[in-house]
């Protein structure tokens, strides 16, 4: 007979584990969040706000019998199910490194040798989730020889967690019927389906969402390059191009990044000649941030100018700035420009490490006080009035608009303002 689940240990309490493991808590099952990061778990017994963006959750649960966290599963545990959020990262060769997911597997060797069902959430490589069970029997890490194991990936939006957790249907895969049960406990009480699929399967569809989302990106992104390059302003000439026109030209080009896009096409297509289309998405969309300096470059000396990129997060909406292709932008300006900064309404005033030059944080007031030249890095909700807001400001210099997003809504990439006099 299948046991009940109540006990869960999430293990990587980050932007994916945490939510989610909130959200189990809320369901009812008492959560164990493991994170090895001290400071971080020091951060999360505190309670009070969520320590990062994301919409819907506000408050994190006090620490009591059903909430705990802690650097490691430890003794006394007696969890039901372990969900294991660690992502797989890419090596040199951009082949997945299975090493973080190794040393997981072997910390809880004993709870899974007593029977403890073993989930992984995170992205995983092509063949990986098999060979993850196999590696449960061959070490023993199994209970009379059945490897309880799943994948059942994660595939929500940064920022919209809340929301798709119950809303999109979860993939399961897993080693067995007993393995499937148990995951059937956990999922059903919040996705409104449930998927059962091969191992196969679950990776590929985990892998494609990204991937395809990241080409259609970088569809976008190509026909805004090109037409740029031939001096035509894209976001007008689309727009003609697209009027009443039933068969439009992909016109919603902008910076594509974030660890899950710019990693999982790397997974999808290592040493597959198929993977070519792939890998040049990834070449155009990682290309922006030095076409727009380009772009830049043929309008405004930036020598002695004061650069302002107005959002900084990887994405629309989020404060999560790794892999942000803005700041790529911003590496690439410092050597530039006289005064590269910053502003960015969840990031207030902070200073960000880019090397030897840090890029420091100020409130929208001095943006409009100091700067140049404008790189939209982001399109947050709070620039839905920019334009107006530009067009308010003083017209004391001249200015240099970069606005590969039309945030402004002056519907060109490059706007220039002229002082008035």
């Amino acid at each position: 007979m299948t046991v009940s689940i109540h006990k869960v240990a999430v293990i990587g309490l980050g932007r994916v584990g945490l939510p989610f493991a909130v959200s189990l808590h809320e369901a009812g099952f008492q959560i164990v969040g493991i994170d090895t990061n001290e400071a971080w778990i020091a951060r999360l017994a505190q309670g009070g706000d969520f320590p990062f963006h994301e919409p819907g959750f506000d408050t994190l649960p006090e620490i009591s019998d059903s909430w705990t966290v802690r650097n490691g599963l430890g003794d006394g545990a007696d969890v039901d199910a372990v969900i294991v959020t660690v992502g797989t990262p890419l090596d040199s060769n951009l082949t997945p490194n299975l090493g973080p997911i190794k040393r997981v597997i072997d910390s809880l060797h004993a709870d899974l040798a007593r029977g403890t069902l073993l989930i992984f959430r995170s992205t995983l490589g092509l063949g990986v989730t098999r060979a993850l069970s196999k590696y449960l029997v061959r070490t023993g890490a199994c209970k009379d020889g059945e490897p309880l194991i799943a994948y059942c990936p994660e595939r929500l939006a940064e920022g919209k967690a809340r929301v798709e957790i119950a809303t999109l249907p979860q993939i399961i895969s897993a080693a067995n019927d007993t393995s499937y049960a148990l995951c059937e406990q956990i999922f059903s009480r919040s996705a409104p389906r449930l998927h059962r699929v091969s191992f196969r399967q679950a990776e590929l569809i985990k892998l494609l969402c990204n991937t395809s989302r990241y080409m259609n990106f970088a569809v976008s992104n190509w026909v805004h390059e090109f037409v740029l390059d031939q001096g035509i302003d894209p976001h007008t000439l689309l727009e003609i191009a697209n009027d009443g026109y039933p068969r439009p030209i992909p016109d919603r080009p902008g910076f594509t990044a974030g660890t899950c896009l710019r990693k999982d096409y790397g997974l999808l297509v290592q040493d597959r000649v198929l993977g070519d289309f792939a890998i040049a998405a990834w070449r155009v969309n990682e290309r922006q941030p030095l076409s727009l300096l380009d772009t830049a470059k043929r309008h405004v000396d930036l020598t002695d100018k004061t650069v302002a990129i107005l959002g900084v997060g990887f994405k629309k909406d989020v404060d999560d700035i790794r892999d942000s292709l803005a700041l790529k932008l911003a590496e690439l300006l410092l050597p530039e420009s006289e005064h590269v900064i910053y502003q960015d309404p969840y990031l207030v005033d902070q200073s960000i490490e880019l090397g030897l030059t840090p890029l420091n944080g100020v409130p929208m007031e001095q943006v409009r006080d100091k700067a140049d030249v404008i790189f939209i890095g982001a399109n947050h909700s709070e620039y839905e009035d920019l334009g107006q807001q530009i067009r308010d400001w003083p017209q004391d210099r001249r200015r240099v608009i970069i606005d590969i997003w039309n945030v402004t809504g002056f519907k060109q990439t490059v706007t220039i303002l002229e002082p008035q006099t």
